[in-house]
């Protein structure tokens, strides 16, 4: 029943499955399974997610088209790629709220930024308007998950690339 919490983790610990405790790191007692069960979660690790893109574990990156097509305001078609990093902030939200908080940030992430393109012209998105477009999805994208509290903090947010699609380049280069 010993069991030690590193440093930079918390355990939120569960007797008979429904929350009780968060454990700091050091040394714990409990009662054996399946009375009592924890899950250790890395507090201080920053993550990553992607959207539009997948970084293969080769470290090869690969396109995600469904995700990275999107439609601005005046019609245009645009190609945008964006990286969010986060960390859990609330590791009892991040057991228990959702099952899977990961995957709840990616869509939620997608929906942030479809909107905010949504509501952008073009010629923004590939000039100087970049920065406000990263800050208006990172509010949109807050609200958003404070709807469904999944437990994690967003601690940046950027645009990887915002280009017309290869087909719409190839066509100007002809």
């Amino acid at each position: 029943g010993v069991y030690r919490v590193e440093a930079g983790e918390q355990a939120v610990v569960r007797q008979f499955g429904a929350f009780n405790a968060i454990q700091q790191p050091g040394l714990h007692y409990r009662l054996p399974a399946p009375i009592t069960t924890l899950v250790k979660v890395n507090v201080e690790q920053i993550r990553t997610a992607q959207v539009g893109f997948r970084v293969t574990p080769e470290g090869i990156q690969a396109r995600a088209l469904d995700e990275a097509l999107m439609l601005t305001t005046d019609n245009s078609i645009v190609e945008a790629q964006m990286v969010i990093q986060y960390r859990v902030g609330d590791p009892r939200a991040f057991v228990f709220n959702v099952r899977d908080p990961e995957d709840v940030l990616h869509t939620a992430g997608e929906v942030a930024l479809r909107s905010i393109v949504g509501r952008t012209k073009l010629s923004p998105l590939l000039t100087g308007g970049r920065a406000n477009v990263e800050q208006d999805t990172r509010v949109f994208l807050e609200s958003l998950l404070s709807v469904y509290n999944p437990g994690i903090q967003i601690t940046d947010l950027k645009l990887q690339t915002v280009e017309p699609p290869d087909q719409v380049k190839d066509d100007f280069q002809e």
